[in-house]
C-alpha cells in the first residue's frame, strides 16, 4: 500500500463514528477482536491483501473500543448528590457573565471535573482545596446539531461538574505545581508582562492568543469577527506557528551559533516540544509537532516523505493515545486544513482554495457560514499576522537584553497590527456573510470522498468496469423508485427549550413556529442560545408565520431575539395585550421589521394546500377575563389525514369551552396544555380529544409539572407519552395516515435498525456520490483519451 497509515486512520475514525452513533456494547468489541485474532492465524497462508483487510478491520474495531472505553469512563454514581472531595486546580477560570469555572483534578479518583461558582472566587492553577457541593453530570445537547457541553468537556477528558460557593471550599495549599506546571505558568506570565508593556492595548489580546494558543484573551465579539473572516487558525498554535518557531530556532543555532545542521535541527525540535508543553499542549500544536519531527526524522533516515501519509500517522497516533480528541473542534479543523494543504499542494492560490474546500464542511456544520472572504484575508492579512507573530517571539527573546530593541520591535508590531486591522475593516465592510445549514455527517463524508477522487488519492479506475456498472445500475434503479414515490410528509419538531413551549412546523414547503420558549426568572436568552441556532443549523432563514399562543415569557420571550436575525413574514396572535411589556416589545420589533401582525378574532382556517390546513381557535371575551393562560390561541393542524392540537396554557375552564364547541374530536397528537399542570387536561377534555400521542413540553421547574395525576390520565387513555425533559427534542413525521415519533435522546439505535430507518436518505446519498464520482471518472477518462490521441498524432507527424 502506498499510504498505509491513511487507510488505517480512516478505518479507526469509522470505528469511532459507529460507536458514537450506534449502540455497540463493549463485549461485542471483545468478541469481534477475538474472531479477528483467530482469522489472523488462518490468514498467514493466504494473500497479503487478506492480511491487510484484517488489519483494517482491527483498526476499525480498536477505534470503536478505545473511544467507547474513554467516553464511558469516570464515576458512575454520586451525580445529583452533595459530595466532599479534595481537588487540585489544573486550569484557571473560564469566565462568563454568570459564573466562573475551573478544570480540577479529583485527587482520590484521579479524574478531571469542572468546578463552577456563581460568584467571584479567584483561584489559581495549582491550588489544592477541599470542596463540597452538588456533583452534576455534564449536560448533553438536547436538540440536534446544537452545541454539546458533554462532548466538549469529554474532549478535555472532564467527566463531571461540581457546583459550589465560596463558603463550600477550604484552600489547603496554594500553588502546588510540578516542574512543568510551574514553568508553564512562568512562561505565560512572562508573555503577558512583555506584551502588555511593549504593545498597544488594543492588540495585546490577539497577540497573547497567537503566542499562547489561548483564545480566552480575546473578547467574544472580536473572536467572532476573526472567525467570520476565516482567520481562526491564526489564534490556534498550528503548523504555521510551529514552522515559524522552528525556522527561527534553526536559523539561530545554524547561523549565529554555527551548530552542525543535524544538531541545529534536533535542538530546534527539542525546543519545539518544550514550547508545546509550556503553552499547555493544545491539540493542533501536538499535530504540528509530530509532523515536523517526522520531517526531520525522514531526512535523517534518507526516506522520501509522503505528506498525506505523515498527516495520517500523526492523526492515528493522537487518536490511539486520546480517542476523545476526535470530538475536539481543534483536532478536526487542524487535520482537515493540513490534509487539504497536502492534497492541493502547488501555487499559493491553489493551496488557499484547497484549504477553503477542506474546511468548508466543518465551517458549515459548526459556524453555519461559507467564508468566501477567507480567500482574501488569508492572502492579505494572514502574512501580516505571521510577521507580527515572528516579531513577537523576537520581542520575547530581546526584552530582557535590550530595552531599545524591545521598544523598536513593539513599535513595528503595532504598525503591522494596525495595517492588518485596517485591511480586516475594509474586507468586513464589503463582506456579506453567506449562511448555510449544518450538513449531515454522511454528506460531509461524501464531500471528502469526492475531494480525494478529484485529487486522485482515490483512483476510481481501480474499481473496474463491472463494479461501476453495478453501481450505476443500482443508482438508476434507486433513483427511479425515489422519483416515482412523491414525498407527502410534514414535520413537527418540539424543540427542548427547558420549561417552556416551542414547536417548529414544516408543512407544504413552509415554516411555522408555535411559541418560542423563554426564561422567566433568569437572563438566559433561549432565543439566542437555542431557538435561533436551531433554525440556523436546520436551514430556516425565514418563517412564514410565528404563532403566539399567549404572552407569557416561557412561550414567546425567545422569539424577540429570533426576530432580529431572520425574516418573519407574519405574526399570528389571538388577542392584543397593550399592558404586557413582552407584547409591546414584540409589536415594536414587528413594526421595525415590516412584519405583518394578524389578530385572530373568530375561528379561522388557513388552507396551505389540498392536504394541509391550520384552524385557529381564539379566546372568547370570557376567556380573556380569566387570565393569560385561558387566553391562549389554540391551533389545530390537519396534515395528510393526521391531526395535531396545540393548546398553549389553557386550563379546565377553556378546555370545557373547546369541548362544547365541537371542533376538536379524536386528535392524533396533543401538545399537553400548560406543561401538564394539575389545572389542565381534565377527564372530560381528554375523552373528547382522545389523543394517541401526548407531548409534554416541560423542563426543570418548581411548579410540579407535569402533575402525576395528569400523567396517569393520559396513561389510562392509552396515549403514548413523550417529554422534553426526558427525550430532548421530539420530532413527529406526519405522512398519509401515519405518524412516526423520533426522540433525540433516545437510546442509540443498532446499526441495522438505523440503516432500515434511513434507507431512503442513505440511498439518496449513494446516488449523489456515485453520480459525482462517475462524472469525475468520465472527465478524467476523456482527458486521458485526448492526451493519448495527441501523443499518437505527434508520433505520426514526427515519423513523416
Amino acid at each position: 500500500m502506498k499510504k498505509p497509515f491513511l487507510s488505517l486512520w480512516i478505518a479507526y475514525i469509522i470505528g469511532i463514528y459507529l460507536d458514537y452513533n450506534y449502540d455497540i456494547q463493549e463485549d461485542t468489541y471483545i468478541y469481534l477482536l477475538g474472531m479477528i485474532g483467530a482469522a489472523f492465524l488462518g490468514a498467514r497462508i493466504l494473500l497479503n491483501k487478506t492480511l491487510y483487510t484484517l488489519v483494517l478491520m482491527l483498526s476499525l474495531l480498536m477505534g470503536g473500543l478505545f473511544f467507547n472505553t474513554d467516553y464511558m469512563h469516570g464515576r458512575e454514581d454520586g451525580f445529583g448528590e452533595d459530595v466532599e472531595i479534595e481537588v487540585k486546580v489544573l486550569r484557571q477560570k473560564i469566565s462568563d457573565e454568570e459564573y466562573e469555572r475551573y478544570i480540577v483534578e479529583d485527587l482520590e479518583n484521579r479524574e478531571k471535573l469542572a468546578l463552577t461558582f456563581y460568584e467571584n472566587i479567584g483561584l489559581n492553577v495549582g491550588d489544592v482545596l477541599n470542596a463540597s457541593g452538588e456533583l452534576k453530570a455534564i449536560g448533553e445537547s438536547r436538540n440536534p446539531k446544537l452545541f454539546s457541553s458533554r462532548d466538549y468537556y469529554r474532549s478535555l477528558y472532564v467527566y463531571g461538574n461540581m457546583v459550589a460557593s465560596a463558603k463550600d471550599i477550604e484552600v489547603i495549599e496554594k500553588g502546588s505545581l510540578n516542574y512543568v506546571e510551574r514553568a508553564s505558568l512562568k512562561f505565560r506570565n512572562y508573555v503577558e508582562k512583555v506584551l502588555e508593556s511593549s504593545v498597544s492595548s488594543e492588540y495585546q489580546g490577539i497577540l497573547k492568543s497567537m503566542v499562547l494558543g489561548d483564545s480566552g484573551y480575546i473578547e467574544e465579539l472580536s473572536l467572532e469577527r476573526i472567525r467570520d473572516l476565516g482567520l481562526g487558525h491564526m489564534i490556534a498554535v498550528s503548523g504555521l506557528h510551529i514552522g515559524i518557531v522552528f525556522g527561527a530556532l534553526f536559523h539561530c543555532f545554524r547561523s549565529l551559533l554555527e551548530f552542525h545542521k543535524r544538531l541545529a535541527e534536533f535542538m530546534g525540535i527539542a525546543l519545539i516540544w518544550v514550547y508545546i508543553a509550556l503553552i499547555g499542549s493544545p491539540v493542533s500544536s501536538i499535530r504540528a509537532g509530530i509532523m515536523i519531527s517526522l520531517l526531520i526524522l525522514s531526512k535523517l533516515l534518507h526516506r522520501r516523505r509522503d505528506a498525506l501519509n505523515t498527516v495520517a500517522f500523526a492523526g492515528l497516533s493522537m487518536l490511539v493515545a486520546k480517542p476523545l480528541w476526535a470530538l475536539s473542534l481543534g483536532y478536526q479543523l487542524s487535520f482537515a486544513g493540513v490534509i487539504a494543504l497536502s492534497v492541493f499542494r502547488g501555487k499559493k492560490l491553489k493551496s488557499l482554495f484547497g484549504i477553503f474546500l477542506g474546511l468548508l464542511p466543518l465551517n458549515m456544520y459548526y459556524f453555519n457560514t461559507i467564508p468566501l472572504v477567507s480567500l482574501f484575508t488569508n492572502l492579505a492579512v494572514a502574512p501580516l499576522l505571521s510577521l507580527a507573530l515572528l516579531l513577537s517571539f523576537g520581542l520575547l527573546s530581546l526584552y530582557g537584553l535590550s530595552a531599545s530593541l524591545a521598544l523598536l520591535f513593539g513599535g513595528i508590531i503595532d504598525m503591522i497590527m494596525a495595517s492588518s486591522s485596517w485591511i480586516m475593516d475594509i474586507l468586513e465592510s464589503q463582506h456579506n456573510p453567506i449562511y448555510a445549514k449544518s450538513p449531515e455527517l454522511l454528506a460531509m463524508m461524501v464531500f471528502y470522498i469526492i475531494l480525494l477522487v478529484l485529487a486522485e488519492i482515490i483512483d476510481v479506475e481501480r474499481f473496474g468496469r463491472k463494479t461501476m456498472t453495478v453501481f450505476v445500475s443500482y443508482t438508476v434503479l434507486s433513483a427511479g423508485i425515489m422519483l416515482s414515490t412523491p414525498v407527502e410528509q410534514s414535520y413537527i419538531s418540539f424543540i427542548d427549550v427547558g420549561q417552556g413551549d416551542c414547536a417548529h412546523i414544516e408543512v407544504s414547503g413552509k415554516n411555522y413556529m408555535v411559541d418560542s420558549g423563554g426564561s422567566v426568572y433568569s437572563d438566559y436568552d433561549v432565543g439566542e442560545h437555542v431557538v435561533y441556532p436551531y433554525l440556523l443549523k436546520h436551514g430556516v432563514d425565514e418563517l412564514d408565520g410565528f404563532i403566539v399562543s399567549h404572552f407569557d415569557a416561557d412561550h414567546m420571550k425567545g422569539f424577540l431575539y429570533v426576530m432580529d436575525h431572520i425574516e418573519v413574514k407574519e405574526i399570528i396572535i389571538g388577542y392584543e395585550s397593550p399592558e404586557n411589556e413582552l407584547y409591546l416589545e414584540l409589536l415594536e420589533k414587528a413594526n421595525a421589521n415590516g412584519t405583518r401582525v394578524s389578530v385572530v378574532e373568530n375561528v379561522e382556517e388557513l388552507r396551505l394546500d389540498a392536504e394541509n390546513r391550520m384552524v385557529f381557535i381564539p379566546p372568547k371575551e370570557s376567556d380573556l377575563k380569566a387570565g393569560e393562560n385561558n387566553s391562549s390561541l389554540v391551533v389545530l393542524l390537519e396534515s395528510y389525514g393526521n391531526t395535531a392540537l396545540f393548546t398553549g396554557d389553557i386550563e379546565s375552564e377553556r378546555e370545557m369551552g373547546l369541548s362544547e364547541l365541537g371542533l376538536i374530536r379524536d386528535v392524533d397528537m396533543i401538545k399537553v396544555p400548560h406543561h401538564g399542570s394539575a389545572t389542565s387536561s381534565t377527564e372530560r377534555f381528554l375523552e373528547a380529544v382522545n389523543p394517541e400521542i401526548a407531548i409534554f413540553q416541560v423542563g426543570k421547574n418548581s411548579f410540579g409539572h407535569p402533575n402525576k395525576d395528569v400523567l396517569n390520565r393520559y396513561d389510562k387513555l392509552g396515549s403514548e407519552i413523550y417529554r422534553n425533559d426526558e427525550s430532548g427534542m421530539v420530532k413527529l413525521t406526519l405522512g398519509r395516515d401515519m405518524i412516526e415519533v423520533w426522540e433525540y435522546l433516545e437510546k442509540k439505535p443498532g446499526i441495522l435498525e438505523s440503516v432500515l430507518r434511513h434507507r431512503w436518505k442513505l440511498t439518496a446519498t449513494a446516488i449523489q456520490s456515485i453520480i459525482w464520482i462517475w462524472m469525475i471518472y468520465d472527465v478524467k477518462r476523456r482527458a486521458k483519451n485526448r492526451e493519448e490521441q495527441l501523443e499518437d498524432l505527434d508520433w505520426t507527424t514526427e515519423s513523416f
